[in-house]
């Protein structure tokens, strides 16, 4: 049996996980300047997950090479929450310009260490309201000694005369034994499918590298084509996700994302889904993406055909359902892509609206010719602002709702939590999706959200998510007891639970007075 660490496999052989420890780390790319931040936000879900009282948590920030500035320890009230501003935190030892890592450890008994510490980082620059930008990811990944080789994709890329690309590779590894390799490739593919590889230097231990895509491959703009292409990098140790950023030429604007983990990629053990256990399901796994279009806003999706196993032309069917939910999609489209071929979705043009909410979903169909099914689909939502501002967020597949299981599939109900902004510059709001996977399922969820305040203090509400659609709110305007419970508060955390249906969640974030914007998906602890 395939043992999974998260969503990696490492092996059959379960002796590769030290699990002795009750240790959890996580490393995130974080800078800072007199016009940029990065703001960490930690919540306290050990209490809700491993059920530990106050827990206290050690953050490193180390600059590039590994070095570390400062170390503090926080100690988080049970269910409560921190917010780290980078740049508060070096002005105190006299660093102004800074890009690096932020390192995290936390040691409790139970804690399983193939976990990594769940987190947020938000990454802000701009003085100006009107043109201030945020973007959020949550964490990027642990402190390993694993020597197994790894791939990271579905990392979009934009070079052209507005949009330049980076990718930042952190020293994730901690083993003792030398690495199988000295260098990490990289491969950029254009939205045919077309491909060029490079080498470059592997980040020190516990630091980072950062790379522009212009620089590793001089010939990149023409490459592309003036489209959207996507990324691989292939490590000699666990990556888990690779931190990635468009950044705006002419001006502060950053919008930054994860790539995953490569499926087909060196698991010698993992051959595919076997289309018995697809009949057996009567469903396959489905992708989500939140659609809104009004307000200033429109959003889409890129797809690119890095499914597998095993690697080939895939056929895609994206169903597009409106907020109150539908059994039958309002937009139903199938997009064939050959293996590395991507595309962009705008839902505005597909819908041919100017005013919807709702929420797409993609799936691979089922067929009699095909002998085993990927693991997973994974595509990149959008939201854009303005003119420039744009919030994406990595979004994988699931088999959602479903009423039985088998060794690929199970039910499983909502547990998520998201941190959430809302002081004068910036509001967050929730979105909660319900995806379905053509079984039998309630018609509307009945969701427990519980709004949490930096010390531990809550309320709770219920809220209905219809079947096939969406819910989005401003938790503050519309709870007069979350208002008051969160009077003078910057940030806050919360937490989704529903015991009978299978949500996916997002924060949407936006500038007060400006177009910036950010957005991220719910995560679990």
């Amino acid at each position: 049996m395939t043992y999974w660490t998260g969503d990696n496999v490492i092996s059959s052989n379960v002796d590769q996980v030290d699990i002795s420890t009750g240790r959890q780390t996580a490393l995130v790319h974080a800078c800072s300047s007199p016009h940029k931040t990065t703001l960490l936000s930690l919540h306290n879900y050990w209490s809700w997950s491993y059920g530990l009282q106050a827990v206290k948590l050690a953050v490193e920030l180390r600059d590039s090479n590994g070095v570390g500035l400062l170390t503090r320890e926080l100690e988080i009230a049970p269910d409560g929450s921190v917010c780290v501003d980078v740049r508060d935190w070096l002005a105190g030892v006299g660093v102004v310009d800074f890009e690096g890592v932020a390192a995290f450890r936390i040691e409790e008994d139970g804690l399983n260490p193939e976990n990594p510490v769940q987190l947020v980082a938000d990454y802000l620059s701009g003085e100006e309201e009107s043109t201030r930008s945020i973007s959020s990811v949550h964490g990027q990944g642990a402190e390993t000694t694993y020597l197994f080789s790894q791939r990271m994709h579905t990392a979009r890329v934009h070079e052209d005369s507005e949009w330049s690309t980076q990718f930042v590779v952190l020293g994730h590894y901690m083993g003792k034994d030398q690495l199988l390799a000295k260098s990490l490739t990289v491969e950029l593919f254009n939205s045919l499918g077309k491909s060029l590889a490079a080498q470059v230097s592997l980040p020190p231990r516990g630091g980072s590298r950062m790379y522009r895509v212009a620089d590793v491959f001089e010939n990149a703009s023409e490459h592309l084509r003036g489209e959207a292409g996507h990324l691989k990098v292939t490590s000699p140790f666990k990556m888990h996700r690779l931190f990635y950023a468009l950044e705006h030429r002419d001006s502060d604007i950053t919008s930054v994302n994860h790539a995953t983990v490569d499926h087909n990629h060196n698991y010698e053990e993992w051959s595919g889904i076997p289309t018995a256990a697809y009949a057996e399901m009567g469903c396959c796994p489905t992708v989500v993406a939140p659609v809104i279009i009004g307000g200033g806003l429109s959003s889409g999706v890129f797809l690119s055909n890095t499914a597998g196993p095993p690697a080939e032309t895939r056929t895609f069917r994206i169903d597009v359902y409106p907020s109150e939910g539908a059994d039958e999609p309002v937009v139903r489209r199938e997009v064939t892509l050959t293996c590395g071929e991507c595309l962009n979705v705008d839902f505005a043009e597909w819908l041919g609206v100017t005013d919807f909410v709702g929420q797409a979903v993609a799936c691979i169909p089922w067929s009699d010719q095909t002998t085993a099914f990927p693991r997973q689909i994974d595509w990149l939502p959008f939201v854009r602002s303005g003119q420039h501002h744009s919030a994406s967020t990595h979004v994988g597949s699931a088999a959602y709702n479903i009423q039985n299981r088998n060794e690929y599939f199970r039910p499983l109900g909502t547990r998520l939590f998201a941190r959430m902004l809302c002081d004068s510059h910036v509001r967050s709001e929730l979105i909660l999706t319900y995806p379905t996977c053509g079984h039998d399922s309630d018609e509307c969820s009945e969701t427990q959200v519980q709004v949490f305040r930096k010390d531990g203090r809550s309320v709770e509400h219920s809220l209905s998510v219809p079947r096939n659609g969406c819910v989005q709110v401003d938790l503050l305007n519309a709870y007069e007891d979350v208002r008051s419970l969160l009077d003078g508060e910057s940030s806050y955390t919360v937490r989704c639970q529903d015991r009978n249906v299978r949500l996916v969640g997002f924060h949407l974030t936006r500038v007060s007075g400006g177009p910036g914007i950010a957005m991220d998906h719910l995560v679990g602890g």
